[in-house]
């Protein structure tokens, strides 16, 4: 448990001089800290877990270049011990690094991270036309080289990185003025709950139509903001992906906790990374609450709108069953008091009468046969017609 006052070690992306570290600085200003320079990411990971510091960063995606894939998979296979326990929105502002003497004109090599090389694209073509790019693990990695070497090279990093001995020769290249990457600060502990939550959840999505349409008819039945939706692959096979999903609310919030409990029954896993403080305003997790009747009604016409479509789905589903079953088999009453047994407990948790379900599932129940039969008498009709 992390007492309030005590000295905090926390891990950011080394060497020293990176956006990384900036960032680390941003969020525990005011705290009791101690930074340590790690030398990947996945090291940031593995040594919150065994011990070695409380919390690291870990860079996810940039306003220019988008997600940062590395950290997304690495968070998604990191051991289930790791939470999210906070986040960092940091301005970027990249300057050009060279050794003394080397001018504009001389630079034969720039290098730096992908990301930052990416958010300095146009510059680069634009300033140095034919000149090579070489990517580095970090954009402090790249001053350090820059300096090591004393070659007519220059780094795209912070300004701070100029403390490795080189000189600014131009300040402030990003492409895009505005921006920004988000680092997630990565923990062993879950965060305090707070009235400006944000939750990070990472499902695996069966392979069967409509999967990832029913999860995010989930939170649109609910009112509940998306910030964010990224997928990335499996690693297991080609074509399968699971979801970052990123939405307003704590986890421990009634409506939040029904949500999850609904999406697990709709995915192969999900798994919920943390809730934890939001930084932007657009999170914020508010009830949808009707601002009139005529409002009222049309959050109502949605609902119905959305059990239609899974009603719909329901019967395809309940067609294709026809192929597995013989004639005399159509009808399974076992099956049926399951279902309806099932529902009843489920609507007596949720407040609803269970005569009312039961009755109406048995009216679904009996259209789901006869459609059923309709189809298998279609199928023998036309066998008949064939031995003819």
């Amino acid at each position: 448990m992390i007492n309030d006052g005590q000295m905090l070690r926390i891990a950011f992306l080394g060497p020293e001089g990176t956006y990384s570290q900036e960032a680390a600085c941003k969020y525990m200003q005011g705290k009791n800290f101690r930074l340590v320079a790690a030398t990947s990411l996945e090291e940031i990971c593995t040594g919150i877990l065994d011990g070695r510091w409380e919390q690291g960063l870990l860079p996810v995606e940039n306003s220019t270049e988008g997600t940062v894939g590395q950290s997304m998979d690495i968070l998604a296979m990191a051991d289930h011990k790791l939470k999210i326990s906070g986040e960092v929105l940091l301005p970027i502002k990249h300057s050009l690094l060279a050794p003394p003497g080397v001018t504009l004109d001389d630079v034969e090599l720039v290098i730096s991270h992908p990301q930052a090389l990416g958010q300095c694209g146009n510059y680069i073509q634009r300033t140095f036309p034919g000149v090579d790019t070489m990517d580095m693990a970090s954009t402090a990695h790249a001053a350090r080289e820059v300096a090591r070497k004393n070659l007519p090279w220059a780094a795209i990093a912070s300004p701070v990185a100029a403390s490795y001995g080189l000189k600014i020769l131009a300040r402030d290249i990003n492409d895009y003025q505005e921006n920004i990457t988000r680092f997630l600060v990565l923990g062993r502990e879950d965060a305090r709950p707070n009235n400006c939550s944000k939750t990070t959840i990472i499902v695996n999505i069966s392979d069967c139509p409509g999967a990832l349409h029913s999860i995010l008819g989930e939170f649109a039945a609910r009112g509940i903001n998306l910030t964010r939706i990224e997928s990335r692959p499996s690693k297991r096979r080609l074509g399968e992906y699971i979801f970052f999903i990123d939405f307003a609310g704590h986890a421990g919030d009634p409506v939040i906790s029904e949500t999850i409990d609904n999406i697990r029954g709709k995915c192969t896993t999900c798994r919920v990374v943390g809730s934890y403080p939001s930084t932007s305003v657009t999170a914020s997790y508010k009830k949808d609450v009707p601002k009139s009747l005529a409002d009222l009604r049309r959050k109502i016409n949605e609902i119905d709108n959305h059990i239609l479509s899974l009603l719909s789905r329901r019967m395809t589903l309940s067609d294709e069953a026809v192929q597995y079953k013989e004639k005399d088999e159509i009808r399974d009453e076992g099956r049926e008091k399951e279902i309806l047994n099932r529902l009843a407990g489920e609507a007596a948790k949720k407040g609803i009468s269970p005569l009312i379900v039961t009755n109406l599932f048995k009216v679904i129940l009996d259209y789901s046969v006869w459609r059923q039969i309709k189809i298998f008498s279609k199928q023998l009709g036309g066998a008949l017609c064939r031995r003819e």
